[in-house]
Parts: structure tokens; C-alpha cells; sequence
């Protein structure tokens, strides 16, 4: 379950939750990285959130996330357009 509220360009994370069985970065990946453009099109370029807890926070990183202080965490959500010069 993965709960964002948009603010503005800002998606702010309120709940990123799995069950112990799938938590495997897939979930996290197909939703923040796969589907990006369903945030993009909402008008947000980046996501924020916040945890001190140590796994919580691996999770994060291995997703995209850096460290911004004060167990805030940021992510960009810039284009991923990939352009063939060939055609």
C-alpha cells in the first residue's frame, strides 16, 4: 500500500507498506520508478518523506532516495525519455 499526498510538485509519502513476503524492492520500484509518469502527469517532480528507522531508511536508498537532514528523504522524478537519433 502506498499512500502520496500531492503538494504542489512535491509528492510528500505518507505510507510505503508491504508485507514481509514482498519486501523485495519490487513494489517500490514498479511504483516509483515503472509508473513515474502517473506522478509526473499529477504535476510532481520529486517525492519527499521521512523515517529513522534503519531499514526503512536502506529501502530508500536502494530505491533513489538522498538524504536531504533530518531523516527527510527526497527523490527525483526527472524524465526518463530515451531518444532514438536513428529514426
Amino acid at each position: 500500500m502506498v499512500i502520496i499526498r500531492p503538494n504542489s510538485n512535491v509528492g510528500e509519502v505518507l505510507l510505503d507498506y508491504a508485507l514481509t513476503d514482498y519486501r523485495d524492492f519490487k513494489i517500490g520500484s514498479f511504483i516509483f520508478d515503472d509508473n513515474v509518469q502517473v506522478l509526473t502527469e499529477q504535476g510532481i517532480d520529486h517525492l519527499e518523506t521521512s523515517t529513522s528507522v534503519a531499514s526503512h531508511v536502506h529501502y530508500l536508498k536502494v530505491l533513489g532516495f538522498q538524504d536531504i537532514g533530518g531523516n527527510r528523504y527526497i527523490k527525483s522524478l526527472e524524465s526518463q525519455r530515451i531518444i532514438d537519433n536513428d529514426l
